[in-house]
């Protein structure tokens, strides 16, 4: 299955940084990764959300109850609605006489727990200021106390109730579902909070239309406009002509777009280019590429952390969107960092993947070793919303024209060996799911290792045959001795070439794991 059809992106902040209009991005979406981009959210909040100070949104004052009635009792007959980033986050909305419904189910895309709807911010926020404040030796009230206000409705629906008697703060139901109502009829207006274990949105009601917003600072903008800026900056640096010996033009052309931010939660994070490089003639050009991990927190705070370096021949890196799921379950969603090197005069190393805050500094996610070299990729194995990561193991490698075979593609790699992300946070290459994904692109013990084709060799699809044999456990004695058997072919007539060296050495090399 295919990760855009259930991965939780959002948008990137970016553009005026002084705008005064609340912000509209930030939207998980349901397929492709949202309805109009594949942007990646990651999430900084602590869980549960902050209960002492948390910034207040405006609020229309609440309609008349003679004029509203009360919400039905159900609205699983009701139409359903549309409302922006609502599937992303797992909810979705009926309306039914006048009011809208909005159902959040137990997990969001990226992992979060719904925690609490609040209609009045700002009253809620008086509640908890007074709570904290209570004299020495007084006992808050329950719902106080437990940091729900004074007026918390505990699992259940508004249904029975009169606009002016809606709880202020709803909770989830004893399945872990939250269920809200407000209003839903021209004239009338609503701004609630809703809050998950890693993030919160705006509902945002307006006659008959709504939206799910998520708030973002002027000072997170304001910080991501600059690591936009510095990104951009290395890529200016390079020499205006397409010739020059150190980086030139022809070097960064169509690099990816570095330095933007993802938001994750009411933070963001980004993928900052650090330093570019370009040595070597045009046949045997390779580009370098410093990258770190930045991340910024609501205030606009920056904490950064070291991602490694990237070599590729000129428009021979693809760097996919940021992406991001609670992986530890912690209400903090880690980093991941998904990227392909296509074409590459060297071999590059392996570097983490996945990145997350702990302590106030962004590290590698210790729970996943390594991963590539020169690849990493994510799909969904099955229908738990985890993202899963694959890379080729050591079956990788960038050929140069004159590899030996008649045709040389730019890169040979194997199957693809996925680590499963498992429910506790940790990763498994032995899991079932890896185990499917692995067998179903070596289905069986391949046999013969060297593909022909026509008085050559296929080298692409010779490649994979020889990574799947070491995956059924093939000897690499067997293996070596079909490679040698082909060696004129694979190096078209001559005794040694690249191409046969490479294939010898994945022969020897280990998989990541077994069938």
């Amino acid at each position: 299955m295919h990760l855009s059809a259930v991965v939780v992106m959002t948008s990137v902040l970016v553009g005026c940084v002084s705008c005064k209009r609340d912000p509209t991005g930030g939207a998980p979406a349901a397929s492709a990764f949202a309805a109009s981009s594949t942007r990646a959210s990651v999430g900084v909040d602590q869980a549960p959300p902050p209960t002492g100070s948390v910034a207040a949104a405006a609020v229309s004052p609440p309609a008349a109850p003679e004029l509203l009635g009360a919400p039905p009792e159900s609205f699983a007959a009701g139409e359903k609605v549309d409302i922006v980033n609502a599937v992303g986050l797992g909810c979705e909305a009926r309306s039914s006489q006048g009011w809208l419904q909005l159902l959040c189910r137990k997990k969001n895309g990226t992992g979060g727990r719904p925690v609490r709807a609040i209609r009045d911010l700002e009253a809620f926020n008086a509640e908890q200021s007074a709570a904290t404040d209570s004299p020495a030796g007084t006992e808050p009230t329950a719902a106080a106390a437990a940091g729900e206000g004074a007026t918390a409705a505990s699992g259940a629906p508004d249904a029975g109730a009169t606009a002016g008697e809606l709880a202020n703060v709803t909770l989830p139901d004893e399945r872990g579902e939250l269920r809200v109502a407000v209003p839903w009829r021209p004239g009338h207006s609503a701004k609630l909070r809703v809050e998950w274990s890693d993030t919160s949105y705006d509902l945002e009601v307006d006659g008959t239309s709504a939206r799910l917003v998520l708030p973002v600072s002027v000072a997170l903008r304001r910080q991501c406009e600059a690591l936009r800026k510095q990104s951009q900056a290395v890529i200016d640096a390079a020499d205006k002509s397409p010739s020059a010996p150190g980086l030139n033009q022809s070097d960064v052309a169509k690099l990816p777009r570095f330095g933007m931010c993802q938001t994750a939660g009411l933070g963001a994070w980004a993928l900052e280019l650090q330093k570019l490089e370009a040595t070597g003639p045009a046949s045997a050009r390779v580009v370098r590429a410093t990258f770190g991990i930045a991340h910024v927190d609501p205030q606009g705070q920056l904490k950064r952390g070291a991602f490694g370096t990237l070599a590729f021949a000129p428009q021979g890196l693809q760097a996919k969107p940021l992406m991001a799921y609670d992986y530890d379950g912690d209400g903090q969603q880690e980093l991941i960092v998904r990227y392909e090197v296509m074409k590459a005069p060297e071999a590059s190393a392996q570097l983490p993947a996945v990145f997350t805050l702990r302590g106030g500094e962004v590290l590698a996610y210790d729970k996943l070793d390594p991963m590539g070299p020169g690849a990493v990729i994510v799909e969904q194995l099955d229908y738990d919303m985890r993202p899963d990561l694959a890379d080729f193991g050591p079956y990788v490698a960038w050929l140069s024209s004159d590899c030996g075979a008649k045709l040389c593609p730019d890169r040979i790699n194997g199957p693809q060996f996925f680590a499963y992300a498992e429910k506790d946070g940790t990763f498994s290459r032995t899991a079932a799911a890896a185990q499917g994904a692995l067998k179903r692109a070596c289905p069986k013990a391949p046999g013969p290792i060297v593909v022909a084709q026509g008085d050559a060799v296929n080298a692409a699809r010779t490649a994979q045959q020889v990574a799947c044999a070491k995956a059924w456990k093939l000897e690499e004695a067997s293996v070596a001795a079909a490679l040698d058997a082909e060696r004129s072919k694979l190096c078209s007539g001559a005794d040694d070439c690249p191409l046969y060296r490479i294939l010898k050495t994945w022969a020897s090399a280990p998989p990541p794991a077994t069938l």
